[in-house]
């Protein structure tokens, strides 16, 4: 914040309050010193109700980074949200000379209301990609509907007959983790599953295509119910 404002000196405070014993009023104590009339009345007031014209003292400890460290946190978060604290402590050493604690640039962080999250994992797109995608969906977006009546789309999926491949969540209290109500049951290769693909117009819907059983190569390694599992998927192919 230094810098962004002429600080009064104490001798022209004094001065400031002789002039206003002797009668005189604001206005023309501000002439006469070369100070605002608003600066005037600030250290006139203050004077009255604390009976001195010294800045308070401030209480806790100074603040350990600037306006300027805490402008530098962000901007660099925002070019690279994937920047831990550790790494932005560092950055600040190397950039300010200034050493803090990890927790303290977090806290300056979620200060700009920006908190800790799972990034969510996407297929990756490059920049020329995107560019054809969007030069695709604009060509595409004034199709009228007879051009999309004879488009045919398909799609695959995968499906787990043992457990899903998602992230699952309970509801626990502390320390309530190895309560078998909580565990989640794996077996060896995630017990199988099969690949289906399907097919689908404006008019019409065709049903699922089995593609093939996931992980044939393992089959004389599986056991119990990954086996049982395996031999389910290769039903269903079959059939």
């Amino acid at each position: 914040m230094a810098g962004r404002y002429k600080v009064t000196t104490n001798c022209i405070r004094n001065l400031i309050i002789e002039h206003f014993k002797d009668g005189k009023c604001i206005r023309t104590i501000g002439k006469l010193v070369k100070v605002s009339p608003s600066t005037v009345f600030a250290i006139i007031k203050r004077w009255k109700l604390r009976g001195t014209v010294e800045n308070a003292l401030k209480s806790g400890a100074p603040h350990t980074l600037t306006h300027r460290n805490r402008s530098f946190i962000m901007h660099t978060i925002k070019k690279n949200p994937r920047l831990n604290a550790v790494k932005l402590t560092t950055e600040l050493e190397k950039r300010f000379a200034i050493k803090v604690n990890p927790e303290t640039v977090r806290r300056v962080i979620r200060s700009y209301g920006h908190n800790s999250r799972f990034a969510r994992r996407n297929f990756f797109v490059n920049e020329r990609t995107r560019k054809l995608r969007l030069d695709l969906a604009k060509f595409m977006v004034d199709k009228d509907i007879s051009f999309w009546e004879s488009v045919i789309f398909v799609d695959e999926s995968k499906f787990n007959i043992f457990v899903s491949d998602g992230r699952i969540t309970v509801w626990g209290k502390p320390n309530e983790e190895l309560n078998p109500k909580n565990f989640l049951p794996t077996v060896k290769y995630r017990g199988g599953g099969i690949m289906v693909w399907g097919r689908s117009t404006a008019s019409a819907r065709a049903g699922l295509k089995p593609i093939g059983p996931i992980a044939p190569n393992r089959a004389p390694r599986l056991r119990g119910p990954a086996l049982a599992c395996y031999k389910e998927c290769n039903r269903i192919y079959l059939n």
